[in-house]
């Protein structure tokens, strides 16, 4: 789904908020069933989905005229 909302929504200031919104209401969700098994390797691939977003974000605003 998310792919399909980049895909929507090409990587700008409106579409980087409310990806934030998302992993910050994300974050929440498993700290209450299971906090620490899940919480490293959430913050793991929120961390490498975060690198992948900034250099997929600058690559856009470079390729931009």
């Amino acid at each position: 789904s998310n792919r399909e909302r980049l895909a929507a929504n090409p990587p700008g200031a409106a579409g980087l908020e409310s990806f934030v919104q998302s992993a910050a209401t994300l974050a929440l969700l498993p700290s209450q069933s299971s906090p620490l098994p899940a919480t490293p390797v959430f913050l793991a691939g929120l961390g490498l989905l975060a690198v992948g977003m900034a250099a997929g974000f600058v690559r856009y605003r470079r390729r931009a005229p």
